[in-house]
C-alpha cells in the first residue's frame, strides 16, 4: 500500500515537472518571436537611417561633396587675396575673378551675375558672384571686358582712338586683336566674331578725294565713301568715277553703261526696299567713327559638309573660322539672313560704304597698300578663314577673305534692271578677279562662289 502511495506521489511529480518545462518551452518561444520582430524593426530603422535622400551614408556624401566645393572655392579666394597683393591691394574687377576662376574649370553664361563656374574636380557649380564681389569697374573697357550700358567704350592708347562696343559683346584679349589700327576683334554673345572699322570722317564732310590719297599714307584719312581704285590701290578720282560726296552714281570706268548706287528704294533689286537703313548707318558712322564687319565670310552653324543648291536658306550663320561657307544663297536671301542678329545692335548685309572704306583702312594699317587689287590664294572652296596658297591666308587687320574664297554679296544695286545684284571680291576658282571687283548679276543668281559679309553699327 506504501508503495501504491509512492509510485502515485511519483507520478504527480513528473507531470507537475513536465507542465513546468512546456510552460518555460513556450514562453521561450514567444521571447524569441518577439526578438526577432525587435531585431527587425531595429534592422529596418537602421537601413533607413543610412540610406535614402537624407541618410546617414547621403548625408556623408553630401558632407564630403560640400567640403570639396569649399575647398575650390576657398583656393580661387586665396589667389584673388595673392594677387591683390602683388597689385597693392587693388580689389580684382569682374574680368579678374573671371580670369583666375576660370584655371579651375569652365565658365558658363554672359553677364557677371549669371556667370557659373562648373569645376574640373568634381564637376561642381560655383557661382561667380558668390566667389567675390568685385569692384566696380571704371574708365574704358579692358581687354576681356564685357560692354555694358554704363561701359561701351574702349580706348587704344597707343593709336589714340576709341571703339564703341555694343552691349553685351567681349573685347578680345588674344594677342594681336587689341590695336584698333590692326583690327579691335570683338565677340558677340553667340561667340561670332567681328572687326572694328576706324573711320576719321565722312567724304565730301571732312575731307575729299586728296585726302584719302596722301601721298604719303601714314597720312591718308579713311573716309567714309564708295571707290574705285586703282591698280596701285589708291583711288580712282577720273571724273564719273569715284563719288566726291555721299550718294551719287559710281562708274568702275568712266565710259561704262552701266552704274552702282546705294538707294533707298528698289530698282529692281528686292535688298533695297527696304531691308537696309542706309542712312541710319552713315548717321552712326558720324556719330561714333566707325562700324563692324564679320572677321570672316558668313558661316552656316547648322552644316556639317558644304552647302549646296538644296541647302536649307535659313539655318542661322555664324562669324567664326573653320565654318562652311554660307553660300549657294541669293543677295535677298543674305540681306534677309543678316537681319536682327543680336539686341541693342543694329546689323544688315554689309554695303558698298561699309566694303570699300574697309579696303582704306587695311591698305593704310595692314602694310599692303595695293591690297585693293589681291588676287585670291586658293582654287578650290576653303572652309571660312581657311583659304590659303600653302604659306599665307587671305587676311589683313584680323580680316578674312576679301580677296577670295567666295565672293560677296553688298546692298549696292546695278542699274542695269535685269542684273540689278551686285557683288564684291574675289573667289577660288577666278583668278582675276580682286577684292575691289565689282560685278553685277540677276535677282536670282546663286551658286557655291556666293556668300556675303555682316554688318554691325550702333
Amino acid at each position: 500500500m506504501k508503495n501504491l502511495k509512492k509510485e502515485k506521489s511519483k507520478d504527480i511529480l513528473a507531470k507537475s515537472k513536465n507542465k513546468v518545462f512546456t510552460a518555460q518551452k513556450g514562453i521561450t518561444l514567444i521571447a524569441l518571436v518577439v526578438t526577432i520582430i525587435i531585431l527587425l524593426i531595429l534592422a529596418a530603422v537602421t537601413i533607413a537611417a543610412l540610406s535614402g535622400d537624407n541618410g546617414i551614408l547621403s548625408n556623408a556624401a553630401g558632407a564630403k561633396q560640400e567640403t570639396e566645393k569649399a575647398e575650390i572655392l576657398e583656393q580661387i579666394r586665396l589667389d584673388i587675396y595673392g594677387e591683390m597683393a602683388d597689385n597693392g591691394g587693388t580689389d580684382p574687377t569682374e574680368t579678374d575673378i573671371k580670369r583666375i576662376a576660370d584655371e579651375y574649370g569652365d565658365i558658363e553664361g554672359t553677364n557677371f551675375d549669371d556667370m557659373v563656374l562648373k569645376t574640373d574636380k568634381g564637376n561642381y557649380e560655383i557661382n561667380l558672384s558668390d566667389i567675390w564681389t568685385p569692384a566696380p569697374a571704371t574708365g574704358p573697357l579692358q581687354p576681356g571686358e564685357i560692354a555694358t550700358a554704363e561701359r561701351n567704350e574702349y580706348y587704344d592708347a597707343e593709336a589714340d582712338k576709341t571703339a564703341k562696343i555694343p552691349v553685351g559683346f567681349t573685347v578680345s584679349d588674344v594677342e594681336g586683336e587689341t590695336s584698333i589700327n590692326g583690327g579691335l576683334v570683338v565677340y558677340a554673345p553667340d561667340d561670332s566674331e567681328y572687326v572694328w572699322i576706324p573711320v576719321d570722317g565722312i567724304i565730301g564732310e571732312d575731307g575729299d578725294l586728296n585726302d584719302v590719297n596722301a601721298e604719303n599714307i601714314a597720312d591718308r584719312k579713311i573716309l567714309l565713301g564708295r571707290y574705285v581704285f586703282k591698280s596701285d590701290g589708291t583711288v580712282d578720282t577720273t571724273e564719273g568715277t569715284t563719288p566726291t560726296t555721299l550718294g551719287g552714281q559710281l562708274k568702275t570706268s568712266s565710259s561704262s553703261s552701266y552704274y552702282y548706287t546705294e538707294d533707298t528704294t528698289g530698282k529692281g533689286n528686292v535688298v533695297a526696299t527696304g531691308e537696309k537703313g542706309i542712312d541710319s548707318f552713315i548717321q552712326s558712322v558720324r556719330d561714333n567713327h566707325g562700324y563692324y564687319i564679320g572677321r570672316y565670310e558668313a558661316g552656316d552653324a547648322n552644316a556639317t559638309a558644304d552647302r549646296t543648291s538644296s541647302s536649307p536658306d535659313n539655318n542661322p550663320l555664324v562669324v567664326k573660322s573653320g565654318q562652311y561657307v554660307y553660300n549657294n544663297v541669293t543677295q535677298s536671301q543674305a540681306s534677309s539672313l543678316c537681319q536682327n542678329l543680336y539686341t541693342g545692335v543694329n546689323s544688315d548685309l554689309v554695303n558698298s560704304y561699309a566694303w570699300d572704306t574697309a579696303v582704306l583702312f587695311i591698305q593704310k594699317y595692314s602694310g599692303d597698300s595695293d591690297y585693293s587689287g589681291q588676287n585670291r590664294l586658293q582654287n578650290t572652296l576653303a572652309n571660312t578663314g581657311e583659304a590659303t596658297d600653302g604659306t599665307n591666308n587671305d587676311v589683313r587687320c584680323n580680316i578674312y577673305d576679301m580677296a577670295g574664297n567666295c565672293y560677296e554679296w553688298t546692298t549696292e544695286t546695278c542699274s542695269d534692271s535685269n542684273y540689278p545684284c551686285v557683288f564684291r571680291g574675289g573667289y577660288y576658282n577666278n583668278s582675276s578677279n580682286y577684292t575691289s571687283y565689282r560685278n553685277y548679276v540677276s535677282t536670282t543668281y546663286a551658286n557655291s562662289r556666293s556668300s556675303f559679309l555682316s554688318l554691325l553699327y550702333l
